[in-house]
């Protein structure tokens, strides 16, 4: 069953009455058309193609197009499938046509328009401020989290993401943090897939191609180049300055020359063999290096007494010959 146009004014015209205390009239397009009223339902002209107003205190509210059935609410020239306008300047339009919705923020005056486009032909493609979305959600600008968080799986899942914080697992952080649940990496696409970095659920980091840190929190492959490098150490015990203390033993030269010839390499001193299956701890073997340095001053002095005691008899010795 059809209804008239006239009868669809009617009943709409009869929810107004309704609604507010003022005059309302509903009525066709007539020459005795009460257009001016303050409050009225009707068409804009005689003609029968003429748009359908609706009028509250003196103001136009709403208008349906007559020949183009578009609707305005705040406008008389809607110019969309519907217009919202805030006395023409400001507002929203929404616009449906082969397979999307655009529905459109403007400013006229600053001539600002924003398009919201919902693609239904594309799989539900949804663009803010861009006309033609390439995937799920297609911003063309920048997007604020206000200090939230950007979960990447679906459900409840809230253990892979992106955020901002001011503290994380008790840490001060003012900054991002970027988290997985069995860790996560950073990589580069050109040429292929490559990893940079990569961490794993205990907080160990990895750069380069290996399986695991060991107890180390940080693996490098390939070495690392820095202009400058310090070490903290937590205690002074393992520091080379036990080698003055007046009980140190030092070894006297013939259990040196012993240890060596044996060994092929000095007291406290890793092997080579040793260092390419372990590899060395740079601020221990800085201090074992440190420690033979002194053990050699100490050598030195020795000798220097040695030495000394040697002239004073060979002094004793010419003295005698005259």
């Amino acid at each position: 069953m059809k209804l008239s146009l006239h009868a669809v004014a009617l009943a709409t015209g009869a929810l107004f009455c309704f609604s507010f205390s003022a005059y309302a009239q509903v009525t066709t397009a007539s020459p005795t058309n009460d257009y001016s009223s303050s409050a009225y339902v009707g068409s804009s002209s005689t003609s029968p193609l003429k748009d359908i107003l609706f009028k509250t205190n003196g103001t136009e509210r709403i208008r349906v197009g007559g020949t183009s059935g578009y609707l305005g609410i705040g406008t008389t020239l809607p110019n969309r499938k519907l217009v919202i306008s805030n006395s023409g300047a400001e507002g929203m339009e929404m616009h449906p046509w082969s397979g999307y919705t655009q529905i459109i923020s403007y400013n006229r005056s600053t001539s600002t328009y924003i398009p919201l486009v919902l693609q239904d032909a594309n799989g539900g493609y949804v663009g803010i401020g861009i006309n033609t979305p390439k995937d799920k959600l297609d911003v063309g600008g920048n997007i604020r989290l206000n200090n939230n968080t950007l979960y990447l799986r679906a459900g409840t899942d809230n253990n892979h993401g992106l955020a901002y914080t001011n503290t994380f697992a008790g840490k001060a952080v003012d900054g991002p943090v970027c988290f997985g649940w069995n860790g996560g990496v950073l990589a580069t696409k050109n040429g292929g897939d490559k990893i940079a970095l990569r961490w794993d659920s205990n907080g160990k980091v990895i750069i380069g191609n290996v399986s695991t840190p060991g107890n180390y929190m940080l693996y490098v492959e390939k070495g690392i180049l820095t202009e400058k490098l310090k070490i903290a150490s937590s205690t002074t015990s393992y520091w080379a300055d036990y080698v003055f203390a007046l009980d140190y033993q030092l070894r006297s030269i013939e259990e040196l020359e012993t240890f060596v010839k044996e060994n092929k390499h000095l007291p406290n001193v890793p092997s080579a063999k040793e260092v390419a299956a372990d590899g060395i701890d740079i601020a221990k073997m800085d201090a074992t290096l440190l420690e033979k340095i002194e053990e050699l001053s100490l050598y030195v002095i020795q000798l220097k007494k040695e030495n000394a005691e040697l002239v004073k008899r060979l002094d004793k010795i010419e003295n005698r010959s005259f």
